[in-house]
């Protein structure tokens, strides 16, 4: 089943499932020391710096950037610590189960396995890809042939190290309180929550997205060529 309220308790039954998906989702979550802490601190690093750039007005709202970069850091530090409570941690409820749940065939996870491990050790081991990969392709797309990349798990106390720890708190703070913020969004009109209006839109969408696909799907070969090579002048000239 995909309904995460049916699941809970896999951890006893599936314990090589746990440990890979353990892993993953902390490193997606932005923990140390896996690879996905070094690459959120990137991200938030590099976002912080746009707001240094002098193009498009982004010196003054450039700040909304990295403001919606925590945010959305936030929200996935949740779910993803939630994700492994809500399926491994908990009571096995076998009953709302529709099969027996039991470990996954060795081939499955075989190629999940390869990437948690790749995660720790790009985690551990941070600049082992630095001078093979990193910097050849930063010298290939930018404006010098010299650039060199280096990469720690802890860069110092910097902007991005403590807009780490401000995700961590306000991410376990919204753990902790999750069950209130579910209840208040419960207690609101069904036309004001996000969920209505998603649904709405998953509703339409198919209807119009039908109606646009008719008016270039015509099953003439003249139409799709003259729309490909228009397709590729524009981008040309862009």
């Amino acid at each position: 089943t995909r309904d995460v309220k049916k699941l809970g308790g896999l951890l006893t039954i599936m314990p090589i499932s746990f440990t890979i998906t353990l892993i993953t989702s902390l490193s997606m979550a932005g923990i140390p020391p896996f690879n996905g802490f070094l690459s959120k601190e990137k991200f938030l690093e590099s976002m912080i710096e746009v707001t240094n750039v002098n193009l498009f007005s982004l010196d003054t709202l450039g700040i909304l950037i990295p403001i919606t970069a925590i945010i959305g850091s936030v929200f996935t530090f949740v779910y993803s610590i939630r994700f492994i409570g809500q399926i491994f941690l908990g009571s096995y409820k076998e009953d709302k189960l529709p099969k027996k749940a039991h470990e996954v065939s060795p081939l499955m996870l075989i190629s999940p396995s390869i990437l948690a491990i790749l995660v720790i050790v790009f985690g551990l081991f941070p600049a082992i890809l630095s001078g093979s990969i990193i910097e050849p392709a930063v010298n290939a797309i930018g404006q010098t042939t010299n650039s060199t990349a280096e990469f720690h798990m802890f860069h110092g106390f910097t902007p991005a190290f403590f807009s780490t720890l401000g995700i961590y708190i306000v991410g376990i703070v919204l753990i902790i309180t999750f069950s209130y913020w579910i209840y208040l969004l419960q207690k609101q009109p069904t036309k004001l929550t996000i969920n209505y209006w998603y649904n709405k839109f998953g509703d339409v969408t198919p209807r119009y997205s039908s109606k646009f696909t008719d008016t270039y799907v015509t099953g003439f070969t003249r139409n799709n060529l003259v729309i490909i090579f228009a397709s590729l002048i524009v981008i040309a000239l862009v």
